[in-house]
Formats: C-alpha cells, sequence, structure tokens
C-alpha cells in the first residue's frame, strides 16, 4: 500500500516537474501590463502601449497576445520603415510558434507576415527610385549653393578701350563715283564745302552679358528681351534646359543677331 502511494506521489511530481504551469490565454489578457497596453492603444499612445506590452513579455515571455499586439503596433502604428516591418514579423512569428493553427491568434499572425512581406518587397522594388532621386536632389543642391556663390560675389567690371575717332576722309564730289566702302561698316555724310566724309560704324560688342533669370521668366522671353535669336541664347548655355529654369539662375546673354 505504501509502496502504490509512493508510486503515485511520483508521477504527479514527475508531470508537475515536466509540465510547468503557464498563463492561459485569459490570464494573458488579465496581465495588468496588457491591460495598460491596451488602455493606451485606444488612447493612440502607441509609443506607451509598446512599452506596456514589452513590459508584459518580461513578465511572461510566452504570451502570444502581447506578441501579437505589438506586431500590430510596429506594423500599422509606426513610422512603417523597413526595420518596423521587420519587428512586427518577428513578433508574429512568435505568436506563430506559441499558438498552435486554428487557435487565435495563430491564422491573423500568419496572414499578417504575408503583408509584411509584401511591404519589405514593395520597399525594396522602390529603393533604386529613392535613390536616383537623391542624387538629383543632391545635385540641385550643389547648383544652388554654386549659383548663390555666384551670386553673392561682387562681378569683375572690365572696362572696354574707348573706340577711336572716326577718322574724316575728305573727298570731292567729283570722285564720290570711284570710292567704294562696305555699306555696313561706313557711314557717308557731306560737309558745308560739299566734300564728302566716311565715318566706320563701331564694331559690335563681342562680350556676353548676364542675366539672372526672374520668377516666371522663360527662355524665349529672354530671348525677346535682349532681342536675339532662341537658338543663339540656347547656344550659348549648353547646360540650360528650357524646361527647367529656375529663378536666380545666371545665363549668358549673347550679342543681338
Amino acid at each position: 500500500m505504501a509502496l502504490k502511494r509512493l508510486s503515485v506521489l511520483f508521477l504527479v511530481v514527475a508531470f508537475c516537474g515536466c509540465f510547468p504551469p503557464t498563463e492561459t490565454r485569459v490570464e494573458e489578457s488579465k496581465n495588468p501590463y496588457f491591460l495598460e497596453g491596451k488602455a493606451r492603444v485606444k488612447a493612440r499612445d502607441f509609443k506607451g502601449a509598446v512599452e506596456a506590452f514589452e513590459k508584459a513579455l518580461e513578465v511572461n515571455p510566452q504570451s502570444a497576445l502581447a506578441h501579437f499586439e505589438l506586431g500590430i503596433l510596429y506594423e500599422q502604428h509606426s513610422e512603417q520603415s523597413e526595420s518596423d516591418y521587420i519587428n512586427a514579423m518577428f513578433h508574429y512569428q512568435q505568436v506563430v510558434k506559441l499558438r498552435p493553427s486554428g487557435i487565435y491568434p495563430h491564422d491573423n499572425a500568419r496572414v499578417r507576415i504575408a503583408s509584411c512581406k509584401q511591404e519589405l518587397v514593395k520597399a525594396e522594388s522602390l529603393a533604386p527610385v529613392y535613390y536616383a532621386m537623391e542624387r538629383e536632389l543632391q545635385k540641385l543642391k550643389e547648383e544652388n549653393q554654386a549659383l548663390r556663390t555666384q551670386l553673392e560675389t561682387p562681378p569683375v567690371i572690365t572696362q572696354s578701350p574707348r573706340p577711336s575717332l572716326p577718322t574724316l576722309q575728305m573727298t570731292s564730289t567729283s570722285t564720290n563715283s570711284n570710292l567704294r566702302t562696305d555699306s555696313r561698316q561706313v557711314e557717308r555724310g557731306a560737309t558745308a564745302s560739299g566734300a564728302e566724309f566716311v565715318t566706320p560704324l563701331p564694331a559690335r560688342a563681342g562680350n556676353a552679358r548676364m542675366h539672372v533669370v526672374k520668377d516666371g521668366e522663360t527662355a524665349a522671353s529672354i530671348a525677346r528681351l535682349y532681342r536675339v535669336r532662341l537658338e543663339l541664347l540656347l547656344s550659348a548655355n549648353p547646360s540650360l534646359n528650357p524646361k527647367r529654369m529656375r529663378a536666380g539662375q545666371t545665363l549668358k546673354v549673347p550679342p543681338a543677331s
């Protein structure tokens, strides 16, 4: 009889040693930190909710409900960055390990894992576009800085030599028929005594002018302003993109044609 009692006692001790008591799903939901986390979610204090559910896991690391709530917070109530989706997948995977299929929230966690994977794939496919935009933005910042430096630097004014006085070439009216001049380079006149003089016209300025683009101006309007052909203006500014002109941009204006 005593041997039988000892056998029963041994079985009870062995059973208790192999299967320690754990919180049931009802006990998980009664965890004070779990309840605090749910209250903070309701108040839209998501950061405080994360802290509360993490404390609930410190008390009971086997709490599938706390893992699931953390997964939801990282997936849906965060900056939704790549690291947030990875954290959400970790907690959902813990739920799958702690709950068998068909027991809440096992199936819900599996669905959320698939959703997080789709978001990560989407972010990876958009990465090249993001980096290209970032490079373009950096290039525009550098150009803007260069233009600002150029505008802040006082321009160097160079004085062109004064044109010499026009040379008067006195000729008699009888020799007008023998005078050959280029109408584009000389100007004819007559003195009071009847003698004719020829005045060379001043040469056109060869130095290009600079123009700072204002809001609303286009390449065509600037060309009309300086009375130059649009193709000459574009040729003088080979890096100019007429569709992407910005206020403050400096252009070279060629001499009027």
